[in-house]
């Protein structure tokens, strides 16, 4: 190779091989033509010598030209009255194919005869027989695209040129002369003739016996069309042939490169599979097209398969437009990145943030209304529950509270490298994926949340070599924590949580697998797009589905067509221990769940969707100290109070009244009043509302838990003052307890409370000592009756006489 470099002033094209991590082929870049140089020490003696024999019989006596031969074809040229011999030596074709151009070469000129015999003399002089031979082998034209004596057996035998017999041998040092002509593809019989022709020469010049000629002669050749280029994972290939050409140049690239992958086949291939799989099932209905799926190593950055569209050769769908590193909206596949940045800036998943009607101005009298994909407003919810059932209005409000520049710094910092405009250049819509990215960068991003928040490069190709071994090229993911460990768990901690998004997803939704696995869809506007992305600690994995134009689907979601693309492929990589080691668990089962960071808080919280029943969910939330459950919320000089109340639980499992921080603009803060109008919820305005409840059994501690008061101040007392206007809520239905219209002395049985309606309960001012009644309040009906807190039973209107009566 140095030799050629040196002779022609520049290397001579070798094709580069790409593989994939366990070494098989996935590509042979050869866009010059096939050829592999290889040391005269690896070609079998027959063959030397049949080339010998064949081109130049004197190659070991003369100096560059043979003037016997010359004089020997002009002789014979001249009888023919036609150029029937050649007399051209191999240092001479040496000389014409690596020092002269294209014209030149071809030119039937003395000038041009001339300056071949100077440059072969000039070869002569500066390399020795073998080195020359070797220059020969490894240069020739053998036909099919196939340069030296590597590419021209594996093009016709299918072998390498050390296993090459002599009959083989013969066939291909005939070959040079005119490919064409002899082309043992084309026309068998004159390569055979051929084939006789070179044997011939060889016995005559004593290089085999007569037995060896007879016997190379008997042997039956079987030529093998040179097969389709080997194109695996056509996607991917694609993808790392321009980081090559990024790398390397175009001639870099052509320099017999061997290029080790991450990608392992059958990862491509599972995933090939599954998609297809869908195309074929939900396409026709769904006027759905095509495909992508990308599946990572976190810990690595190492890319285990890249399917960039349904069919490579299908150009009705745009079948080489790779789908996976083409920019697309993720729709709220991205809202992951959002919360992340929150987090990052101090919210907790407990904090709260509100679901209700907004419109921003757009200019020329237009609004941005986002809208939640169930067509319905959640009120208040807690980060949580507004990630987990991908609610769109509270990531626009909470776009609004962090601003875009938080988002983009995260995404950039978790491998997102699409979003490089300046922050004031987005809108909004940025927190529900209005702007494209790519889906091998949105799988890069879950991968590092996948990794404890820690961010490796990606890492497609892992070593490159010359065809000596010596490393070219080295990857290093490079690990840098970009996101605290902590903050990682509890967005995956959220992803994962089945229970968290049955509201919108329901309970059985092909986002639910038999392992913990923490999952975000996407759907853009229009059905244009949809997208699954969901990642255990050791795999992350992403699909895309719709229409590479851009074409919109039927009414499809990324629930329903991406989603089970990404289920079957989790399910089955679980199932299919071969694949384990791929992943790093050999020998062993693969770790459920996410492995918890020190440093975290586990609190019991109140679920806030528990506001129209008093509270009856509690769930154990995690927080990162300091923060607690009495301070679950970002700082506020003021808020709502919802009129929802712990249920009952154990002490240690106690959480402070509900407190809705106030929203931010005027106008969030009387969406959310006719959101409570609309549910029956008179929300008042207080100051704080984080008072630890107290519980109170009136005069009857022993009653079952079902019959018992929670009270609750309206107003904090001043030091050693008492609590003005007591108030209390039922926490649940009590049978036989009726509502009586106060009216004098009769009382009006109006029908008891239905079970889950709030009673909210006063204490009378004729209260009588001893005697607790309260006026009650049922806030559905807003009918108002006496209630006698002893015996929680109907009685009529309280009076000193009917009081003292009482036992």
């Amino acid at each position: 190779l140095d030799r050629l470099a040196e002779v022609t002033g520049e290397a001579p094209f070798q094709s580069s091989y790409i593989f994939d991590r366990h070494g098989n082929l996935l590509y042979e870049l050869s866009d010059k033509g096939r050829r592999t140089i290889i040391a005269l020490e690896q070609t079998p003696l027959h063959l030397r010598q049949a080339t010998i024999a064949t081109e130049d019989k004197n190659f070991y006596n003369h100096t560059g030209v043979d003037y016997t031969a010359i004089a020997r074809a002009a002789w014979q040229n001249m009888q023919a009255e036609e150029v029937v011999s050649g007399a051209s030596t191999i240092t001479q074709q040496l000389a014409r194919t690596l020092l002269l151009d294209a014209a030149e070469r071809y030119e039937l000129t003395f000038q041009r005869k001339l300056k071949e015999a100077n440059l072969a003399f000039d070869l002569e002089t500066r390399y020795t027989k073998p080195e020359l031979l070797e220059m020969y082998l490894n240069s020739v034209y053998y036909g099919h695209q196939a340069y030296g004596i590597a590419a021209a057996a594996a093009t016709y035998f299918r072998k390498s040129v050390s296993d090459l017999t002599l009959a083989e041998s013969a066939l291909l040092a005939g070959l040079p002369q005119s490919p064409l002509a002899y082309d043992p593809l084309i026309d068998p019989e004159a390569a055979l003739a051929r084939q006789r022709v070179v044997l011939d020469l060889m016995q005559r010049q004593g290089y085999i016996s007569g037995a060896e000629k007879e016997q190379a002669l008997a042997q039956t050749l079987r030529f093998i069309p040179p097969a389709l280029p080997v194109l695996r994972a056509p996607h991917f290939v694609d993808y790392v042939r321009g980081l090559l050409l990024e790398r390397y140049g175009s001639e870099g690239m052509r320099q017999g490169l061997y290029v080790h992958t991450s990608i392992d086949l059958r990862y491509q291939q599972l995933a090939e599979s599954v998609a297809r799989a869908q195309i074929a099932e939900l396409g026709p209905s769904k006027g759905m097209g095509n495909a992508a799926v990308v599946i990572l190593a976190p810990a690595t950055g190492e890319v285990l398969a890249m399917v960039g569209s349904a069919d490579y050769y299908d150009a009705a769908i745009d079948g080489q437009v790779n789908m996976a590193t083409s920019k697309r909206q993720p729709g709220s596949a991205i809202k992951p990145v959002l919360y992340t940045a929150a987090l990052q800036q101090g919210w907790t998943p407990a904090s709260i943030l509100w679901d209700t009607a907004a419109h921003y101005p757009l200019g020329d009298g237009r609004y941005y209304l986002p809208a939640n994909i169930t067509g319905r407003f959640y009120g208040p919810t807690r980060v949580r529950f507004a990630l987990a059932n991908s609610l769109n209005v509270p990531a626009v409000k909470l776009l609004g509270e962090i601003g875009p520049a938080a988002m983009l710094d995260m995404a950039s910092r978790l491998g997102i490298d699409s979003l490089r405009a300046a922050p004031e250049d987005y809108g909004l819509s940025l927190a529900v994926g209005g702007y494209e990215i790519t889906l091998l960068e949105l799988t890069h991003a879950f991968a590092t949340l996948a990794n404890q928040g820690v961010h490796t490069r990606l890492q497609p190709v892992t070593r490159i070599e010359d065809r000596a071994g010596r490393a070219l090229f080295q990857a290093d993911p490079a690990p840098q924590q970009v996101v605290s460990p902590q903050i990682a768990y509890q967005i995956s901690d959220i992803l994962s949580d089945t229970r968290a998004r049955q509201a919108v997803f329901g309970p059985r939704s092909a986002l639910n697998t038999s392992q913990p696995t923490a999952v975000k869809t996407g759907t853009t506007d229009g059905w244009r797009d949809n997208l699954t992305v969901g990642y255990t600690r050791y795999v992350a994995v992403g699909v895309w589905m719709g229409n590479s134009n851009g074409t919109p689907m039927q009414n499809a979601m990324g629930s329903q067509t991406a989603a089970p693309v990404w289920h079957d492929l989790m399910e089955a990589i679980w199932a299919t221990p071969s694949l384990h080691p791929t992943l790093g668990f050999v020998g062993q089962p693969l770790p459920q769940g996410f492995e918890e960071p020190p440093g975290l808080l586990h609190t019991p919280i109140c679920d806030l969707r528990g506001y129209n029943i008093s509270c009856p969910r509690a769930y154990e939330e995690i927080l990162i100290p300091p923060a607690t459950a009495d301070a679950a919320e970002p700082p506020a000089t003021s808020g709502f109070c919802l009129p929802t109340l712990a249920e009952e639980l154990p002490l240690a499992l106690q959480y402070h009244a509900r407190f809705v921080p106030l929203p931010r603009t005027q106008q969030d803060r009387a969406a959310a009043r006719e959101w409570g109008i609309k549910h029956d919820l008179g929300l008042r305005t207080v100051d704080a509302c984080t008072v630890t409840l107290h519980r109170a059994v009136a005069a009857a501690p022993a009653l079952p838990a079902a019959q018992r008061l929670i009270f609750i101040p309206e107003t904090r007392p001043q030091p050693g003052g008492l609590w003005p206007g007591n108030s209390a809520v039922i926490v649940d239905n009590i049978p036989g307890l009726n509502i009586r219209q106060q009216a004098g002395q009769n009382g009006l049985i109006l029908g008891s409370l239905k079970p889950g309606q709030i009673a909210i309960l006063r204490q009378g001012p004729e209260m009588v000592e001893g005697a607790p009644w309260f006026e009650m309040r049922a806030v559905h009906s807003g009918l108002t009756g006496w209630v006698n807190g002893r015996y929680l039973t109907p009685l009529p209107p309280p009076d000193a006489t009917a009081a003292a009566a009482q036992p």
